[in-house]
């Protein structure tokens, strides 16, 4: 029994479990807001929630479970009409990414990271003419692989706690997006696109 627990002490100090969460606002849907005059998307509202692991004996990689979520206003315009069609687009995106040390010192820390995982998109559009809203159609949910790659850069304030800043690029449906490459196709309305956003939180190591 005791060299059950020893077993277990050794094992967990040989760990190193943080967990992180923040904030930011960015730039959604590039191509599909670029290429189109008749379409813009407001800036997203960004947040995620991290859960970090380290083994010592590879201190230069980490483990990481992120859940992300985006939410963005769109708006498109028709020519010679006064009807607009806005809503929104929220998506929920649950990743596992494998991050690189990039640079480690006592107060700063900085890495890169990249992975893949799936996201949710959920879209809801309304027609407006003449400053009423009409429902146009009903929420719309797609599902699809994403890609997420990006950097770390931290600043310890204790030996627990820091704070975070992370630009991360995000590759909405990748395989879609190829395939509309290779037939000349516009990107259509959500799915597929890219993603950039800089959100700032604070890590918590537990363990």
């Amino acid at each position: 029994m005791s060299c059950s627990f020893l077993l277990l002490g050794l094992v967990t100090q040989a760990q190193q479990w943080s967990i992180s969460f923040g904030g930011g606002s960015g730039k959604n849907y590039i191509e599909e807001d670029a290429g189109s005059e008749w379409i813009s998307y407001g800036n997203p509202v960004a947040t995620h929630l991290d859960l970090r692991y380290r083994s010592r004996e590879q201190s230069a990689w980490t483990w990481i479970a992120r859940m992300q979520y985006l939410n963005s206003v769109r708006k498109q315009t028709f020519a010679n009409s006064t009807q607009i069609m806005e809503g929104d687009l929220a998506s929920f995106s649950y990743y596992l990414l494998l991050e690189r040390d990039f640079r480690v010192e006592k107060k700063w820390h900085s890495g890169v990271y990249a992975g893949m995982g799936k996201t949710s998109e959920y879209m809801r559009l309304d027609i407006v003419h003449s400053g009423i809203n009409q429902n146009y159609e009903a929420p719309q949910q797609k599902d699809f692989m994403s890609i997420a790659v990006g950097a770390m850069v931290q600043y310890v304030m204790t030996p627990k706690l820091s704070i975070e800043l992370s630009p991360c690029f995000y590759w909405f449906d990748p395989v879609n997006s190829i395939r509309g490459f290779a037939k000349n196709e516009k990107f259509s309305k959500g799915g597929e696109d890219w993603h950039a956003v800089l959100q700032l939180g604070l890590a918590y190591r537990f363990l």
